[in-house]
């Protein structure tokens, strides 16, 4: 089943989302594959909409499409999107909420373990507002085994004094908020709304670490924040560049780390003896003992390596300046 761009018109859809299914999911005993669907993908306003409309077009999702099967033993449809309100009454943002969340409940949304909210750069009040209904509805499903279904926003903005209230309103929802590093642009856009979704499937050109989706979901924890950052995976240059990062604006430490390594698999060397290391100094910089780790290879959509995703994961709240 090939799935279709969604075409944005003067009325695009202010909230669209796409169905991913578990690719490499080890298949029960009896059966030769597990059929369902993994991850649900909502983008938001004009440029999530076209984010979704990339990633369904590239050559990395191809393996992701929901079949028949899948969305059978899932239930729902594989894509679909929701007009925000218009008139007299989209500035309401009660009114927008209200919508969103009514709407969400009843759409035909497959089953999944977790859901990823793309909030783009330049997103304002309305689609903030169309954003916080829909958390607030996919926070009241459940996965597969009944749990809350876990809900990662992606929010391509370091929490400014004009964000900020927002991104707490999405904490005090449940939501894992992941925020851009806003000092570098590899680490927002298209490749921070894509973190939720290539942190947990294994890299098609091998792999050196396998990890399972149980760990991320164990840090993507409801309420927490977190920053993502590009840095090269050359430990002396990695190190230069953790120095300068910025310190973002959280109450309490840092208490989990995921890690992605953009690494090519048959390059000569020793990258499992560089992997430990640079993940073991990560630790030693950024977390207390009882911190968390979770770390992989994983594949960029341009196909670039020698870098790595550094996600530091923090337990507090955002306090303002």
């Amino acid at each position: 089943m090939k799935l279709r761009p969604l075409r944005m018109t003067d009325k695009v859809s202010e909230i669209a989302w796409l169905a991913a299914k578990p690719e490499y999911w080890p298949p029960p005993p009896d059966r030769e594959e597990l059929a369902g669907v993994g991850c649900l993908l909502f983008g938001v306003g004009r440029e999530g909409v076209g984010w979704l409309d990339r990633l369904a077009s590239s050559g990395w999702f191809s393996g992701l499409e929901p079949r028949v099967d899948d969305l059978a033993a899932a239930g729902g449809v594989a894509r679909g999107g929701w007009a925000m309100p218009t008139g007299g009454v989209s500035g309401e943002e009660g009114h927008v909420i209200m919508a969103a969340e009514a709407f969400f409940r009843s759409a035909p949304l497959p089953s999944a373990w977790y859901a990823a909210v793309a909030i783009p750069r330049g997103a304002g009040p309305e689609e903030w507002s169309a954003t916080l209904g829909l958390v607030g509805a996919l926070r009241e499903r459940s996965d597969p085994l009944g749990r809350k279904l876990t809900v990662i926003a992606t929010v391509d903005a370091t929490p400014d004094p004009v964000s900020a209230p927002f991104v707490r309103r999405l904490l005090d929802h449940g939501a894992f908020v992941v925020c851009a590093d806003s000092d570098a642009p590899s680490a927002s856009g298209d490749h921070l709304h894509h973190f939720p979704l290539r942190a947990a499937v294994i890299p098609r050109r091998g792999q050196l670490i396998c990890v399972d989706l149980a760990d991320y979901l164990h840090t993507w924890r409801p309420g927490r924040i977190a920053h993502l950052h590009v840095v090269p995976f050359a430990w002396d240059d990695a190190e230069l560049a953790m120095g300068g990062l910025p310190l973002p604006k959280v109450g309490g430490s840092a208490r989990a780390l995921n890690i992605g390594f953009h690494l090519d698999p048959c390059a000569q060397g020793k990258p499992l003896a560089q992997i430990d290391r640079f993940s073991t100094r990560c630790r030693e910089l950024f977390l207390p003992p009882e911190g968390d780790t979770v770390f992989t290879n994983t594949d960029r959509l341009d196909g670039k390596v020698g870098s790595a995703d550094l996600l530091v994961i923090y337990d507090g709240a955002i306090i303002d300046a």
